[in-house]
């Protein structure tokens, strides 16, 4: 996993240029240069995460074991209705939505066909992250443009957050975890 180092100053004291720049390190002998003070701002501030699920205590649960696994990398904002979160998006600034299939009113697929035929949010990751779902259900959520579908049975709430903050990081960084290198 890249994490981000430190900033290393340069200067070539014939043109006596400063340059700054920020390495990151993802192994011993790897690491990227990136120049673009944008992308180095995103890659130092946490990763803004909208959790749409309608249940209460599984926003709590994810958040709670998200922010065990990642420490200060993710600020995880919880809603527990779809329409809800169509109201934050357009009052706050996030990085990925993370959605639950089954909800009343809206449900997962519903809520991310609104976002991709929204101008400003149609660019967000979108990840459906369901105990309710299926291969069909999985299916359809690609071919409306969600990026990852993962479901909440079978692991333990700690693996499935853990795989689920690993999706996250790709995603929204392009980290990629230790065995894909």
């Amino acid at each position: 996993m890249c994490r981000p180092y430190g900033q290393i100053k340069q200067s070539a004291k014939e043109s006596e240029k400063t340059t700054e720049s920020l390495y990151t390190i993802s192994s011993i002998n790897q690491y990227t240069l990136v120049n673009d003070k944008e992308r180095v701002k995103a890659m130092l501030s946490p990763i803004r995460i909208l959790h749409v699920d309608d249940e209460p205590g599984d926003l709590e649960i994810v958040r709670i074991l998200m922010k065990r696994d990642v420490k200060e990398d993710f600020d995880i904002v919880g809603v527990t209705e779809a329409r809800k979160a169509l109201e934050k998006l357009e009052s706050e600034h996030f990085d990925i939505v993370v959605a639950d299939y089954l909800m009343p009113g809206m449900d997962g697929i519903e809520l991310l066909e609104a976002l991709k035929k929204s101008e400003k949010h149609a660019h967000l990751p979108f990840i459906l992250f369901t105990g309710k779902g299926s291969a069909e259900i999985a299916e359809e959520g690609f071919k409306k443009g969600a990026d990852r579908y993962i479901t909440k049975g079978g692991a333990t709430a700690e693996n499935q957050c853990h795989e689920l903050a690993k999706a996250v990081r790709e995603l929204v960084r392009g980290e990629k975890g230790e065995a894909e290198k």
